[in-house]
């Protein structure tokens, strides 16, 4: 059975990590307001993640509402459910401590 912790290459004494969910996070990390779409390919050469891989887990974070796929091509965005996350964290914040 293989182990479903991995610890990144080139990293001593880091936690280990579960890939799958840093690659997601890697994946929502890398939308920015310079590059808020991205296809499936290209983010698969960004991250370098085989391209089918890129594909089931941008299909898994699209059902999930992370990411969804713009109408009339093959890119994706982030989802609305980020919205509905952040406002979670805005309902939390206390303006004066993040300011301290």
């Amino acid at each position: 059975m293989a182990d479903s912790y991995m610890r990144p290459e080139g990293i001593v004494g880091e936690p280990r990590q579960v890939m799958s969910a840093r690659r997601a996070l890697d994946v929502l990390c890398a939308f920015s307001v310079e590059r808020p779409e991205w296809s499936v390919t290209e983010l698969s050469v960004e991250l370098k993640v085989h391209k089918s891989t890129m594909s089931r887990l941008l299909k898994t974070m699209e059902a999930a509402g992370f990411v969804r796929r713009a109408p009339g091509n093959s890119h994706y965005s982030l989802g609305p459910r980020l919205l509905e996350m952040s406002s979670l964290v805005l309902t939390r914040l206390d303006v004066r401590t993040v300011h301290a």
